[in-house]
């Protein structure tokens, strides 16, 4: 501590907010938080030569020898004490400081004789919240270089304190970190305002309301637009930021609803008589309004003014009447006036439908909180817990965070269970009705709030808008040109429509906001677009701007347009334009799959996979040949993109759904049989490949039987028969080569070089793969790119170069993360991770092992999700991790039996044979013998990492050493003679010594 100050000096008085419910409640817990609490805080004032002179229960008195070091200690103090996690009951721990400055003499005792300071600074505490730290003039007046400071100081006016006979100007010092934003002073002059009670807490939007009172208190934005889609809860809003403001102007807040308002006069009259203004002789009242706010330093809040901005025009002439006047104003759309700010008011935070979180997470996304605190007030013995946390937050999610839906669903709790709640969602209008009755008939269901949006809509945005909810996920404008009718005006139409917020966009339109008095230009022609044209790649068209993107709605704002595009009788004809528009485009983009912008239309496909969704199931129901084709179409970017369940499922009733026997049936059948070999369904996609490798030689079709015979030889190199494979790779081979297409000859060498390297002979199968690879750069084929890049990766790991192969591993990844492909990405950080695992980097390999196996579930994967297991165990072998080792070890054995993936079950089987051998009991020696002698009968020709032959090789040895040559023997003649399925079976059903256990 320095040296107490004496004369001139600056004090600082702090208490806990709520001490005495504390101490009652959580005795111990206060204790302990007192004792952090005097440490925080002692600290910051001895690092600014301040004194602690006296203390009161939890409160504390501070003297410091200047203004700047009072500020400097506060503003640390409450950094520390706002950032500590005080734990349970007693999180957050407020504390309220005030600042005050005056003469004073100090006693021998170290106490303070200032009778006029002291006494004003504790009326300055009494005022204050948790938090807060409110400055007296007379500490302002000493501040020294202010404009270094980080922080700033908000003047909260003239105020009338307790036993004070003249009004006090007081301050708020505003600092980075800190807490900003609290409720009125606890004055005896409370300011002036109209502000209606809420009769619900208010939940969420925290960052919201920071942000609307910075633009509010920014000195170049005097109007403050609060825009979105009704139900979003702008109103509330708008009033619990009105609400934090009040100590901040002087002459009031004031609410002025227009819901009933109708042209500029309605609205004058309005805001006159909220704020008591009459007419003054024979001006006329809008005149004496602007008299009336010329010197007010007020905040007027408007609400629902999109039926009214015929009278946007006087709400400027108001604010440049009365320099001082804030207005807030809830509205669709912005009023387009000088010095306004428009804040788009989106939904509540929600989590993604099915995300499987701890309760503690789920409850912290304010939409869960919101269904929560309604459900309790109609419920209560409502809670969340496990058994209803998940659907709570589907509901929120398919509400799409919108308060209004969401408060509608809680109070149907009652009514409803939450399973069949999330049942009825699919029709949200009819279900979310019967709100309270004491707010406006539109605010009482979410079809009301809609409804009077679109009631103030012009035709042609009533026409558009109910033709856009056949888009699902959104659009771009080359799609909305080419299926919503091409009579309208689209790029000024959907503009009026994003300006209402019933539509959003991921970049504004480039329309620049008129200047004061004048008008909205026309918009811009209409591109000329045929149905079922593909848009070009990038998106972009012509009289729509460099900056249009993507549009969208709210799911709820679609269904209710859906309702509209079938009340006006268009929507088959709409949905009929929509399949055939997008299957136009996945047969453009399927060649570009294997070309060099493959990542840009894989990206495409993959925003447009909703719209997708709704073409297939709409050529289901009404065009299966549609159906069929777009399918087939869509196979390998379901591959690539790892959509496998989604791709396999709508390919299967693709074909049951269509009797053509044509070529995009043998497409189909190709996709399908792709889908389901990405899986590990190895019999389904044998019977798919051999069914159009028949189609496709009825119809004469080379390319398609090169790639059957491709697909066949995949699935026997899986399944470890690597001869087999390799004939027809060669056949394969011979009839692209025939027909002279680079990339279908990139493809089979790269297929006949994994399969000689599966073989053993790595010299001839870097040279295929090489081969394969510039074919692939030359026709700049990323996928191949990728695919080649990790096979000789392989090759090199298999070899030893660890070093080599990460680079080629790393530049695989890459290439596979830039296609979002991923499938490659897992099997990249698996070799990543046989590339640690070798280093003896367990650690590292870990977690790319763990990396890998989320995304092979993801897709659906088994095979790479059965090898993951397999490489897992091995890693917990090698770390001591025996029980696990085997768990593992077995799994993966297990799913490649199930999946019929011989080379697997080797790998598996090698595995546990070398985790029996470390035993060290004669019955571990025998059984590691007889699963290691059964492995090398079944697949003759293995793949060793250098890793994994040291490590059989030491498991022989060992089991030599313990059993004796005889015995040995005698063990691995038994493992020769055992079958596939009898080596299997002993390894599942036999433990593997104590080492192993």
């Amino acid at each position: 501590m320095g040296q107490p100050p004496s004369q001139e000096v600056s004090f600082l008085f702090s208490s806990i907010e709520g001490s005495s419910k504390y101490w009652a409640q959580q005795p111990e817990a206060m204790s302990a938080a007192m004792a952090c609490h005097d440490a925080l805080l002692a600290a910051a004032v001895a690092q600014q030569g301040g004194t602690i002179f006296q203390s009161i229960l939890d409160a504390r008195c501070i003297a410091f020898p200047s203004a700047d070091a009072a500020i400097a200690a506060t503003i640390a103090a409450q950094r520390q004490l706002q950032a500590q996690d005080w734990g349970g009951a007693l999180d957050p721990l407020w504390v309220k400081m005030a600042l005050d400055s005056g003469a004073a003499e100090r006693h021998e005792d170290g106490s303070y004789f200032a009778p006029h300071t002291l006494n004003r600074i504790s009326r300055l505490l009494a005022v204050a919240h948790g938090g807060q730290i409110i400055v007296s003039p007379t500490t302002v007046a000493q501040i020294g270089n202010h404009d270094t400071a980080d922080y700033t100081l908000r003047d909260l006016g003239e105020r009338r304190l307790r036993d004070l006979a003249a009004p006090l100007r007081l301050y708020q010092i505003v600092a980075p970190d800190l807490a900003a934003d609290f409720p009125p002073l606890q004055t005896l002059d409370p300011r002036p305002h109209n502000l209606p009670a809420s009769a619900t807490s208010f939940v969420g939007r925290a960052d919201e309301q920071r942000e609307i009172k910075a633009l509010l208190r920014h000195p170049d934005v005097r109007l403050v637009t609060l825009s979105g889609p009704g139900g979003a809860g702008k109103t509330r809003l708008c009033l619990e930021v009105a609400g934090c403001m009040i100590d901040e102007f002087a002459h009031g807040v004031y609410f002025v609803p227009l819901s009933t308002a109708s042209d500029t006069l309605a609205v004058v009259a309005s805001i006159a008589a909220t704020l008591g203004v009459k007419e003054s002789g024979s001006a006329p009242l809008s005149a004496s309004l602007k008299e009336y706010t010329t010197d007010k330093q007020m905040l007027l809040t408007l609400d629902n003014f999109e039926q009214v901005m015929v009278a946007a025009p006087f709400i400027g002439e108001l604010l440049a009447a009365a320099p001082q006047l804030r207005v807030l104003v809830t509205s669709r759309e912005a009023l387009h006036l000088a010095y306004e700010q428009e804040y788009a008011v989106a939904g509540l935070p929600t989590p993604a439908a099915r995300s499987y979180m701890a309760v503690a997470e789920l409850a912290t996304y304010p939409a869960v909180a919101l269904f929560a605190s309604r459900a309790q007030a109609v419920k209560l013995d409502f809670t969340l817990d496990e058994q209803n946390i998940q659907a709570v937050a589907d509901i929120c999610a398919r509400l799409d965070g919108l308060p209004l839906a969401i408060e509608l669903a809680a109070a149907r709790v009652r009514a409803f269970s939450l399973t069949e709640m999330l049942a009825q969602l699919g029709n949200r209008l009819v279900l979310l009705t019967g709100g309270p009755r004491n707010l406006p008939a539109r605010q009482q269901t979410l079809r009301g709030a809609i409804d009077w949006s679109y009631s103030l809509l012009t035709t042609p945005e009533q026409q558009l808008f109910s033709n856009l909810a056949v888009f699902v996920g959104g659009s771009d404008p080359e799609a909305i040109a080419a299926i919503c009718n091409p009579t309208l005006d689209l790029p000024h139409t959907l503009i009026q429509l994003i300006y209402k917020n019933l539509v959003r966009t991921d970049t504004p339109p480039v329309v620049p906001p008129p200047q004061p008095g004048e008008g909205w230009g026309e918009g811009d022609s209409r591109p000329a677009q045929g149905e079922g044209a593909v848009p070009p790649l990038p998106a972009g068209g012509e009289g729509w701007g460099e900056g249009a993107s993507r549009y969208t709605m709210l799911e709820t704002i679609r269904e209710y347009a859906l309702y509209k595009l079938v009340e006006r009788d268009e929507h088959e004809a709409a949905a009929a334009r929509h399949a055939r528009y997008y299957l136009a485009l996945a047969e453009t983009a399927e060649p570009e799959l294997r070309g060099a912008d493959q990542a840009e239309w894989l990206a495409r496909l993959e925003q447009e996979r909703a719209n997708l969704r709704v073409a297939l199931n709409w050529g289901l129901a009404h065009d299966p040949d549609l159906a069929l084709r777009l399918a087939g179409a869509l196979w390998r970017f379901w591959e690539i993109h790892g959509h496998l369940s989604e791709g396999r499922g709508f390919l299967t009733a693709a074909l049951k759904a269509s009797t053509e026997m044509n070529t995009a049936r043998a497409k189909a059948l190709n996709g399908a049989g792709n889908l389901a070999f990405g899986q590990g369904d190895y019999p389904t996609a044998r019977q798919f490949h051999e069914q159009a490798l028949v189609l496709r030689r009825q119809l004469g079709d080379k390319r398609g039987i090169a790639a059957s015979l491709n697909n066949l030889g995949n699935l026997a190199a899986e399944q470890g028969n690597y001869q087999a494979a390799r004939i027809l790779y060669e056949q394969s081979l011979a009839v692209k080569r025939e027909l002279g297409d680079k990339v279908d000859i990139a493809s089979a060498l790269y297929n006949l070089g994994n399969v000689v390297r599966s073989q053993g002979d790595y010299q001839m199968a870097r040279e295929l793969l090489e081969e394969s690879l510039s074919v692939q750069q030359l026709m700049g084929d990323k996928g191949g790119i990728a695919d080649a890049t990790f096979s000789l990766a392989d090759i090199t790991l298999y070899q030893g170069n660890y070093k080599q192969a990460h680079r080629l591993y790393e530049e695989s990844l890459i290439s596979y993360q830039q296609m979002v492909n991923k499938p490659g990405i897992a099997r990249a950080l698996e070799g990543l991770g046989l590339v640690a695992y070798s280093q003896g980097n367990f650690t590292e390999a870990q977690q790319l092992y763990g990396k890998a196996l989320a995304l092979s579930l993801e897709v659906g994967s088994q095979i790479e999700e059965a090898y993951l297991l397999a490489c897992r165990g091995r890693l917990a072998r090698a770390q001591g991790d025996y029980r696990t080792a085997q768990s593992l070890l077995r799994d993966s054995l297990a799913l490649f039996w199930k999946l019929e993936h011989r080379s697997g079950v080797v790998d598996a089987l090698l595995g546990l044979g070398i985790l029996a051998a470390g035993g060290g009991s004669k019955q571990a020696a025998r059984l590691a013998v007889r699963l290691l002698g059964s492995a090398a009968q079944i697949l003759e020709i293995i793949n060793w990492l250098p890793i994994e032959r040291t490590q059989y090789d030491q498991a022989l040895n060992n089991c030599r050493t313990v059993l004796g040559a005889a015995e040995f023997n005698l063990a691995w003649r038994k493992g020769e003679a055992t079958s596939i399925e009898g080596a299997v079976a002993y390894a599942l059903a036999n433990q593997f010594g104590n080492q192993a256990v």
